[in-house]
């Protein structure tokens, strides 16, 4: 999968020899596998790593634990992380938003302001294909035109996809000792 992953960057263009990529790290599956991907891959594409992780304020004790977990992990691997918090309930509220559409938009600049602190030029996000599937059925559902079906891309501006070619399956089969 591995060797997947970096013929999808390589195809796509996603990550250049000396990049700053900023891994978006949730400590959820998907995430700590992009984390796992990235950093096997380092060396050998020539580019540097480090992450961001953002508690929500909504999963309480858990999300404290989430955050603990990523900077341990961060700390193992000598990566670099940039920690924030946010209350997106409040936000959600005051916004008249969905805890989806308020901690979206919050997420992606807190990556934005990660992305800035360390000087990356790039930011990984762990969208996978059954993301991608997900995302056309609602387009499709909420009455897209043609245009609105088309999928994520691999590459939105410095925001890039590498798993897009993995299924949720395929990472969740991952194994640490074959990364």
């Amino acid at each position: 999968m591995r060797e997947r992953v970096e013929q999808y960057i390589l195809r796509h263009e996603l990550i250049s020899p000396g990049d700053k990529v900023l891994i978006g790290l949730s400590g959820g599956g998907d995430s700590v596998a992009l984390l796992h991907i990235l950093k096997s891959l380092c060396t050998r594409l020539d580019f540097t790593i480090c992450a961001a992780h953002l508690n929500h304020g909504i999963r309480g004790e858990a999300a404290h634990e989430d955050a603990e977990f990523v900077h341990d992990l961060c700390d193992f691997y000598g990566i670099r992380a940039y920690g924030g918090y946010a209350d997106i309930p409040r936000l959600a509220r005051q916004r008249g938003e969905t805890l989806e559409q308020a901690g979206r938009m919050l997420r992606y600049d807190f990556l934005e302001e990660a992305k800035a602190f360390f000087g990356a030029d790039k930011i990984a996000v762990a969208h996978h294909m059954d993301d991608q599937a997900e995302s056309i059925l609602l387009r499709l559902v909420r009455g897209s035109g043609l245009r609105g079906l088309c999928g994520m891309a691999p590459r939105r501006g410095d925001i890039i996809r590498p798993l897009l070619c993995l299924s949720k399956a395929e990472i969740e089969s991952l194994s640490l000792i074959h990364i």
